[in-house]
C-alpha cells in the first residue's frame, strides 16, 4: 500500500508500467491498485497532449509579441528529453521571462481569455508589488483549465536577493523545433540545476522521486561531468 501510494503521489504510474509489464504487475498488486495505476497513466497521457497544444499556443504568442520566453521543467523534459511524452507528466506550464516583459505578457494572456482563481488585481502597480515577494506572478489558467506560471526568477525570493540562474538561462537557452516554430528551453546544465533547485522547494521533498527520474534521464542523455 505504501509503495502504491508513493507511485501515485510522485506521478510515476507511466514509468512503473513502462518498466514492469502489466502481467507482472498483476501478480504484485491487487485489482484496485492496478486500476489506479492505469487511470493515472491514461490521465497524464491525455493531459500531456492537451498541455503540448497549449505550449504551442503560448509559444506563438511569445513570438508574435517579440518576448523571450524560456519553457522550464516539465515542458522541456517531456517534449525533448524523455523517449515518450507519456513517461514525464506535465502538471502545468512554467515560463521564464525577462522582468521588463513579464507583466505585459501576463496582461496579453488575460485579454485573450486566460483567467486566474481568486481575487487578484491586474493593475501594473499591484503586479509589480507582487513580484517583490514572489518568484512568479499569480498563476493563470487556459480555457481548458491548464495551469500556467510566469516566472521572473528560478529561485524563491528568500533564497537570495538576485537569482543565480535567471540570467544564464535567458542568455544560454537552446532553441528546439516544436510544431511550426522553435521553442526556447534551458540548456542541459541549466535544466539539471533547475530541477535540483525545484526539488528543494517542496516540503519534505514531496515530488522527489519524479525529480530523480528526471536526473537519471538527463544524465543518460548528456553524461554530465560533475567535477
Amino acid at each position: 500500500i505504501y509503495f502504491r501510494d508513493f507511485i501515485l503521489w510522485n506521478k510515476l504510474s507511466s514509468n512503473l508500467i513502462d518498466y514492469i509489464s502489466l502481467e507482472e504487475l498483476s501478480n504484485l498488486f491487487d485489482a484496485e491498485s492496478l486500476k489506479k495505476f492505469n487511470f493515472q497513466s491514461t490521465k497524464f497521457q491525455v493531459q500531456s497532449i492537451l498541455i503540448s497544444e497549449e505550449i504551442n499556443n503560448l509559444n506563438k504568442l511569445l513570438i508574435e509579441n517579440n518576448f523571450k520566453g524560456i519553457f522550464l521543467k516539465g515542458a522541456a523534459l517531456s517534449l525533448f528529453e524523455y523517449d515518450d511524452i507519456s513517461l514525464r507528466p506535465m502538471l502545468d506550464i512554467d515560463i521564464l521571462l525577462e522582468e521588463k516583459d513579464i507583466i505585459n505578457f501576463y496582461k496579453i494572456l488575460i485579454k485573450r481569455g486566460y483567467f486566474h482563481a481568486g481575487n487578484i488585481s491586474h493593475n501594473q502597480d499591484s503586479l509589480k508589488e507582487y513580484l517583490k515577494f514572489s518568484h512568479q506572478l499569480p498563476g493563470i489558467f487556459s480555457k481548458k483549465n491548464i495551469s500556467i506560471e510566469l516566472h521572473h526568477r528560478i529561485t524563491l525570493t528568500n533564497f537570495s536577493e538576485e537569482c543565480p540562474l535567471k540570467d544564464t538561462i535567458l542568455k544560454n537557452f537552446r532553441s528546439k523545433k516544436f510544431r511550426d516554430h522553435n521553442l526556447k528551453i534551458p540548456n542541459e546544465n541549466d535544466l539539471l540545476l533547475t530541477q535540483l533547485i525545484n526539488l528543494t522547494k517542496y516540503p519534505e521533498f514531496k515530488l522527489g522521486a519524479l525529480t530523480f527520474f528526471d536526473y537519471s534521464v538527463l544524465n543518460k542523455n548528456y553524461n554530465f561531468d560533475y567535477i
